[in-house]
């Protein structure tokens, strides 16, 4: 069964896709998780990297992406370069204040039998709306595939923030 983008605002087509058959759908897993665990071991700073270059492409294709966001999900121009403004915004902030986020915090570990207490901060790097260009979301090169890991989340899948 072929999965069809939609227009909201025309009802037009915009493009056709085929369902992944069962053997594409666990190679794509089996990748995403060998990516995951490289991914785990990247350092902060190199991650805070990601975002700024994912933050400088999305700038640079700002025009793309907008006209994406309209023909997708119906927003007006002016709204969609709102939103890749705002999503730029918060890649750089993530990128800025990640690291600080992300440091050793003493606590009281002890009280819970625990050698170390952590603390982790969950934050999304762009609104869950954002769309990304058709060249990050199919780059088969890895550092465009860490700016997609990075900033990757495509209009018709995200829900509207």
């Amino acid at each position: 069964m072929a999965i069809a983008s939609t227009n909201p605002a025309t009802g037009e087509g915009v493009e056709r896709f085929e369902e992944l058959t069962a053997g594409q759908l666990e190679d794509k897993l089996a990748l995403a998780a060998a990516a995951a665990e490289s991914y785990r071991l990247t350092s902060v700073e190199d991650g805070a990297g990601w975002l700024r270059a994912a933050a400088d492409r999305l700038e640079s294709e700002a025009d793309d992406v907008a006209e994406l966001i309209v023909t997708e999900m119906g927003k007006t121009l002016r709204a969609a370069r709102q939103e890749v403004a705002k999503c730029v915004g918060g890649l750089r902030f993530q990128a800025g204040h990640g690291p600080e986020f992300l440091h050793d915090v003493d606590g009281d570990g002890e009280s819970v039998g625990a050698r170390r207490t952590y603390v982790t901060a969950m934050s999304s790097p762009v609104p869950s709306s954002t769309a990304t260009p058709p060249a990050t979301r199919r780059s088969p090169s890895a550092e465009s595939d860490a700016v997609a890991t990075a900033a990757n989340c495509r209009t018709s899948a995200c829900a509207s923030s």
